[in-house]
């Protein structure tokens, strides 16, 4: 199973750039924790609640910014090769500051904008890209 963002490789390495571990979302992030709860509602209108799991599934969004094509494309084929949100893998929390890894899906799509381009070179195009993860527990 891959992990990312060790495993989110570009077409070609620099110097500077070997995977997505080596850029960190500058933007921030921003992470959830929900719990399942089942609620169950009489006439009356007393409630009974029932956790589904002791264990709170996390959301995480992360957001880079002026990043290079060579990033990008790391991201896309990253994303690509788990056809979006079907395939699981390992989110590496140490990305985002945190410790231990999680086995995460892509939540929706992956959102990426061209922010400027001085040149033909994947180096010298910069976007900006954003997708979410939501935790899942096969």
């Amino acid at each position: 199973m891959a992990t990312y963002p060790t495993e989110a490789v570009g077409l070609f390495t620099t110097s500077t750039f070997t995977s997505m571990a080596d850029v960190k979302p500058d933007a921030g992030f921003s992470s959830e924790q929900e719990f399942n709860t089942i609620i169950f509602e009489t006439e009356a209108g007393y409630e009974k609640r029932r956790l589904r799991s002791r264990r709170p599934k996390r959301n995480y969004t992360l957001k880079y910014t002026n990043i290079t094509g060579l990033e990008k494309s790391a991201i896309e084929t990253f994303y690509r090769n788990r056809s979006g949100n079907f395939d699981s893998f390992y989110f590496d929390l140490s990305h985002v500051n945190e410790t231990g890894t999680l086995r995460v899906r892509f939540d929706g799509s992956l959102k990426v904008d061209h922010i400027l381009s001085i040149g033909a070179n994947a180096l010298q195009n910069y976007y900006t890209v954003s997708f979410s993860l939501k935790e899942s527990f096969d």
